[in-house]
């Protein structure tokens, strides 16, 4: 895959030896994967996942000098229990803060063991829950994994690029199947146009290699006629041979190849473990180090020259030495960070799981915020889902605890024991679930079809051709017309038309338009077509002689061309965009009868006594009557029809999509096919093209686009009201183009002339470039004589179509009308059109049936054409515009050449101006750059070289919206290239697509959308969809999302703005933690400057950094969303925190209020409760009679509570500053903390434990004459003024920082909006 390197696979060697041991198809997979999964895991390598935020939370400095502080407590114990020092209270307090950091230590490396371990593991065990689905699949679908039940005769988007199934032989039926459910020696079927699987083998349909041609396909190659690398000659019969269907044997298992890329692919870290990690490095690398040595010098000079005994002890030694300075690096050591960061990872995950799941459920709406004005930037609307606290505990204990959580709405298994979605915790740690969703800055859509698009296009406009010399667009009656009726379709047909709320025809207002009037009049025979009350013609054949307009008015032919848009709230769900479309009725009809004979929606009666277009066997539809079809709903839906079989050819996804909608919004009623008898189809089909047949193997990404081997199909039904026969032909418009004589022109039939075939060719070529797929349209009648008992006992019948049409050449007769009909009809040499021998009574009766089919494709009747297009999903224009507003970069991967790539992104809402579209394949592919500013823009072409011009010229590829040209290789390489620049990548792209995986692998964050609203629903043993779940659990396995067909894809938008509202949370959070530790420890160095007896003992310390700064920076979790969080810019992945020296003046600032004030109260409570033995040097530097390591009742009662004193000032101090840490950028009167319930709770909490653990820590010490009754007034002062006056310090001190972050976020935008490189153009 790509240029990565492969190790060897373990079940490679023994594949072909062993096969007939393993056992049955299910167990031969899943032997091959976990034999490949078994080797991953003995060989892989030990950083396959870094250790996570928990890992850079404890640096090995940290670890060290806790160890160091553990062995100077358990030193100083020991020296007061075996000595009898005197010191009993400093080494009661040493043995229990040693016994806590030992606890501490200890929980800290086995929680960053597991959370290393679980990060490794966490695919792989993904990746054996989907493989455990697989097998317990097999148990209820049997053996074959239920691909017997998936055959071709399903309604299923089988031919389209993201959903990747091909043809298998299976117990001697062609089925499909998912490529990661094919094994090694599978036989495929190919026609080209087809993707190869896996590495293939030409070979027979017994599975016996074809040496004669030895034709190898590697994996995702395209069939073409020259991978068989043989003559024309040869190959046309080699395709005969086989009907247009190759056989392969497939030489390896798509699935083992699966699972190794999954498996060796290697996300980044995120923004926040880098942001973490450089925190806790500076901290310990710098901060904690200047602290220790500023600590140890101070504490050198009171030990040398300050002590109030002349006696040094070894005791003081130790405490003063040794542990004092480790004191005050203390709050600095992460110990509890790597709980907080589960804690606060483990509730964001919980959090963006049940939204997830709230999303997909809820049918409601998305709406807009109240009060934004539409002309106003605002933020994507958002749907109000109410989130189970039960659900959200639930998944949240299973983040914490590691076990697998099983959502309300995915995980359903069915009968058959196939889980609809495989769920293992949704790779939290893998993937960083709710950090990637927050800091991604690039969007990349890498499949279309179902994920970004509607699964197969939809209509967008008709082509038809009008007399240009008409003075309006009203069709003329013409007397002629009467006898002129090649179009003999019974106007009682086209008559039926539906009817509009006021009860009148939708087209009764339409001139001679050959309907029924409102009135039930029956209307005039105009348009060649012939009213209820009048007589068809006793022969159609004298139509192909003399049935034809002058040339003239050929010439004048004007092309029409009506859009339509889909629509929701019309009748059909789509509408004509031009308001005076019903003027060209006589145009439209022909076409939706049409249409509406194509489909199996309104299925025509066949001549069996069913209904349905006739089966072949292969795609027909199943048989129902007509009355059981109208009674269903009607379809207002882009829906398809039954799979169309290849021939010789996968042919274009258009061709699936039912336009019966089209046919009932020109006014037809169901029943209007109920007079129409289907007798066979005819499918038929053109080999022979230069450009197939010269066409490039696998570099040609524009030519792998457009290929196409031409095919038509063509219906022959019965009118039973006039016994006549019509023949109705739909497919490839160079096909039908090529057997039509003449054109419908709407009122008459007019010679087609190469000057009409020009004015076809350009709307053709014109909406192929507009990335458009075109169907042309077909008619004409048949003589009836014999034709209905030669042909109702004929299934379907496939017709090669020649360069020529040779008529037989049996006698002189034969020849005689050969030259009478040229002598009436267009002859061209080019193309050798001539008239049908059918259309002579005297000779049709003497063919045979082939032969009878072969000539029904000649001399019909061009009647137009419809232009289909893949529509964005709804709403996709406007997420993008709101993701740009959100600084996410919305980029698509298109596989389509460059003029094709932009028409489509042009209806995606994607710039396609200069600098917009690079082109990802070599420069031998396919021609370079179609725009004259994109060549002087020197952009890059080919994903080799696009490394290169980032670091040498500009980087404008990281800039572009649009990539054209993708192959899987190239996405994959260019989603490494985001990374290597600092974007944070979120994969979106089609769960059924198999080649996804390694791009789904290798993205931060990958969410997978389920190409068809058919893989919602449950599964049933007898489903034939069972396989394609199967399949998709294995796609998807990489991905830490997975969104249905119909969720909207602003749910993707509500659940960034989720997850960055948690991100900012948190960061608040750490923010307001780690200068909480940084104000510990330097109340801890201020007074060693001052030479103040020990202002906090350990285990007080450790109540702080366990108790209090946890809970109060848990509590930011909670805060609810900002109105302006998707306004804002994310921070790349590369260079975090450039400003951290800023950032260490402006905490050290914030924390300078309650640092100074603790240090004051605690000097003001000691020298209080001293009494008359206080003085300032008592209290600075000589306290205790003896020494401060020895001391009285009196004087310990003192000291502690001075220290309670100062807790409770502190804690108070941090509470109020918290409130000034809810929002970055927002004052505390624009967002009043009160309003906040959440931190108004945990604030009372911490509030409340506090003083708690003061009571019990003063009720529990040392009896005295010392209370708290009467605390002096300044004491009581200066804690008020403290408290009060921080706010009014954080919030200047905020509104600097707010003044830069502006700064930054201005830049950012900059940025991100320009487009400007060297050589851009002005």
């Amino acid at each position: 895959m790509g240029d990565r390197e492969k190790e060897p696979l373990a079940p490679d060697k023994e594949r072909h030896d062993d096969k007939e041991a393993i056992g049955s198809r299910s167990a031969r997979i899943l032997q091959l994967a976990r034999a490949t999964m078994s080797a991953y895991e003995e060989s892989g390598p030990v950083s396959a996942r870094q250790l996570h935020v928990a890992a850079a939370s404890t640096p090995l400095v940290a670890f060290w000098l806790t160890v160091l502080l553990v062995v100077g407590l358990l030193s100083l114990g020991v020296l007061d229990s075996v000595v009898n020092s005197g010191v009993r209270w400093l080494g009661r307090d040493s043995f229990v803060v040693a016994a806590l950091l030992a606890a501490a230590l200890a929980f800290n490396a086995a929680l960053v063991r597991r959370e290393w371990r679980l990060a490794k593991t966490e695919l792989q065990n993904r990746l054996k829950s989907v493989l455990d689905g697989l097998e317990l699949a097999s148990r209820g679908l049997g053996d074959t994994l239920g691909l017997g039940k998936f055959q071709a005769d399903n309604h299923l988007p089988t031919n389209i690029a993201s959903v990747t199934v091909a043809r298998v032989l299976i117990d001697g039926s062609i089925c499909y199947a998912p490529f990661n459910l094919l094994l090694e020696g599978d036989i495929v079927q190919l026609a080209f146009g087809d993707k190869a699987p896996a590495k293939a083998h030409y070979c027979n349909s017994d599975g016996v290699l074809n040496t004669r041609i030895p034709a190898i396909l590697e994996k995702g190659q395209l069939l073409k006629p020259a991978t068989f690398n043989i003559d024309a000659s040869a190959l046309q019969s080699e395709s005969r041979s086989t009907r247009g269907q190759f056989y392969f044997k497939l030489l390896e298992t798509p699935l083992v190849d699966t699972v190794h890329s999954i498996l060796h692919s290697k996300r980044p870290d995120s923004v926040i473990y880098h942001q973490l990690y450089i925190i806790t490095a500076t901290l310990t690398t710098r901060v904690i180090w200047f602290i220790l040595g500023a600590s140890f010098i101070i504490n050198v000079f009171r030990y040398a020259f300050n002590s109030s005994s002349k006696e040094k002890r070894a005791e003081e030694a130790i405490s003063l030495l040794f542990n004092l300075p480790l004191y005050a690096v203390l709050p600095l050591l992460p110990l509890s960070l790597p709980f907080i960061t589960l804690v606060a990872r483990s509730f964001g995950n919980a959090q963006i799981i049940c939204l997830h799941e709230a999303l997909q459920a809820s049918k409601e709406d998305f709406k807009d915020e109240e009060n934004i004005d539409e002309f106003d930037a605002a933020p994507p609307p958002t749907k109000e889902v109410q989130t189970d606290y039960k659900a959200i505990w639930t998944a949240f204990v299973s983040q914490i605890m590691n076990r697998p959580s099983t959502p309300h709405h995915s995980q359903n298994h069915n009968a058959a024991g196939t889980p609809s979605h495989f769920n293992s915790g949704l790779l939290s740690r893998t993937t960083n679930l709710v950090e990637s969703l927050a800091s991604a800055t690039v969007i990349c859509a890498i499949d279309r079809e179902g994920t970004v698009s509607m699964p197969f296009p939809t209509i967008d406009s008709l082509f038809f051709l009008q007399d240009g010399g008409a003075e309006d667009c009203t069709p003329a009656l013409a007397p002629a017309a009467v006898n002129n009726t090649a179009m003999a379709i019974n106007a009682n047909i086209l008559g039926e038309m539906n009817e509009t709320p006021n009860g009148s025809l939708v087209a009764s207002n339409v001139v001679g338009a050959g309907v029924t009037v409102g009135n039930g009049v029956p209307g005039a025979v105009v348009n060649g077509l012939v009213a209820g009350n009048q007589s068809t013609p006793t022969s159609t054949a004298a139509v192909a002689v003399t049935g034809f307009g002058n040339i003239a008015a050929a010439a004048a032919a004007e092309p029409v061309v009506l859009d339509l848009k889909e629509e929701g709230s019309a009748t059909f769900g789509l509408r004509f965009e031009d308001k005076d479309w019903r003027d060209y009725m006589g145009s439209l009809k022909p076409l939706g009868l049409s249409l509406l004979l194509s489909t199996s929606c309104a299925s025509p009666v066949s001549a069996n006594g069913g209904a349905g277009i006739v089966s072949d066997g292969i795609g027909g539809d199943t048989v129902a009557s007509a009355k059981q079809r109208r009674l269903k709903r009607v379809r207002t839906e882009n829906h398809r029809k039954p799979n169309v079989f290849c021939i010789d050819g996968r042919v274009k996804p258009a061709r699936q999509t039912c336009l019966c909608r089209v046919g009932r919004e020109i006014g037809f009623q169901d029943s209007v096919v109920e007079s129409f008898s289907s007798i066979t189809a005819v499918h038929w089909y053109s080999p022979k093209i230069e450009s197939l047949l010269t066409s490039g193997g696998s570099n040609g990404r524009s030519s792998d686009y457009h290929f196409e081997v031409p095919s038509s199909n063509s219906q022959i039904f019965l009118d039973t009201l006039t016994g006549d026969c019509q023949v109705f032909s739909d497919g490839n418009v160079e096909l039908i183009v090529e057997s039509c004589v003449d054109y419908w022109n709407g009122s008459d039939l007019e010679l087609m002339t190469d000057a009409v075939e020009k004015k076809i060719f350009e709307f053709y070529q014109n909406a192929v470039y507009n990335d458009m797929q075109v169907i042309a349209y077909s008619y004409r009648p048949i003589p009836s004589s014999n034709t209905a008992q030669t042909l109702t006992t004929k299934t379907a019948a496939y017709v090669e179509r020649n360069a020529s049409f040779d008529l037989p050449k049996n006698n002189e007769e034969d020849e005689q009308l050969r030259s009478e009909m040229a002598g009436s009809v267009r002859w061209k040499n080019k193309s050798s059109r001539i008239a049908s021998i059918i259309d002579s009574p005297l000779y049709a009766d003497s063919l045979e049936p082939d032969a009878y089919l072969r000539e029904v494709l000649r001399c019909q009747t061009f009647l137009g054409m419809a232009a289909l297009c893949y529509e964005p999903k709804q709403d996709i224009s406007n997420v993008i515009e709101d993701l740009k507003l959100a600084g996410i970069r919305f980029v698509y991967f298109s596989e389509a050449p460059e003029r094709e790539s932009k028409a489509y992104a042009e209806r995606l809402g994607l710039e396609i101006d200069w600098n917009s579209c690079i082109i990802l394949s070599s420069s031998d592919g396919s021609p370079g750059y179609l725009e004259l500013h994109d060549m002087k823009a020197q952009l890059p072409r080919g994903v080799e070289n696009i490394r290169g011009h980032i670091e040498r010229v500009d980087d404008v590829p990281l800039r572009v919206s649009l990539f054209a040209e993708s192959s899987p290789y190239s996405v994959l390489e260019m989603i490494k290239i985001f990374q290597e620049n600092g974007e944070v990548v979120c994969c979106i792209g089609s769960s059924l697509n198999e080649t996804n995986v390694e791009s789904f692998a290798t993205a931060d964050i990958s969410v997978a959308i389920d190409p068809f609203v058919a893989l919602k629903t449950k599964r049933g043993e007898n489903d034939p969809l069972a396989p394609l779940v199967l399949g998709a659990g294995v796609t998807t396995s990489p991905c830490a999302l997975r969104f249905y067909f119909d969720t909207s894809v602003y749910s993707l938008t509500q659940l960034i703005r989720e997850a960055r509202t948690l991100v900012v949370n948190a960061q608040q959070g750490f923010s307001f933690h780690f200068g909480c530790q940084m104000s510990l420890s330097g109340i801890m160095l201020v007074s060693y400057i001052f030479l103040l007896p020990p202002i906090l003992t350990g285990y007080q310390l450790l109540w702080l950094m366990w108790v209090i700064f946890p809970l109060q920076s848990i509590g930011f979790l909670f805060t609810p969303h900002d109105s302006a969080i998707m306004t804002m810019m994310p921070v790349k992945n590369n260079d975090h925190l450039k400003d951290r020296w800023r950032s260490a003046r402006y905490y050290a600032t914030r924390f300078a209020m309650p640092t100074i004030g603790s240090v004051a109260v605690f000097i003001l409570s000691l020298w209080h409760f001293m009494g008359d033995q206080s003085d300032w040097k008592t209290v600075f530097g000589s306290f205790g009679t003896v020494s401060w390591m020895r001391l009285s009742d009196a004087e310990l009662s003192a000291l502690l509570y001075a220290q309670h004193i100062l807790l409770v000032y502190f804690v108070l101090a941090i509470v109020t500053a918290s409130s000034t840490f809810l929002s970055r950028t927002r004052t505390v009167w624009e967002l009043p903390p009160w309003k906040n319930r959440s931190w108004m709770i945990v604030s009372v909490i911490t509030i409340v434990l506090q003083l708690t653990f003061s009571a019990i820590s003063l009720y529990t010490g040392p009896t005295s004459a010392v209370t708290l009754n009467a605390l002096p007034w300044h004491i009581i002062f200066v804690i008020c003024f403290g408290i009060v006056i921080n706010i009014p310090i954080q919030e200047v001190v905020k509104r600097y920082d707010k003044q830069n972050w502006v700064k930054s976020q201005k830049l950012a935008q900059l940025q991100f909006n320009t487009k400007l490189g060297m050589h851009s153009p002005l």
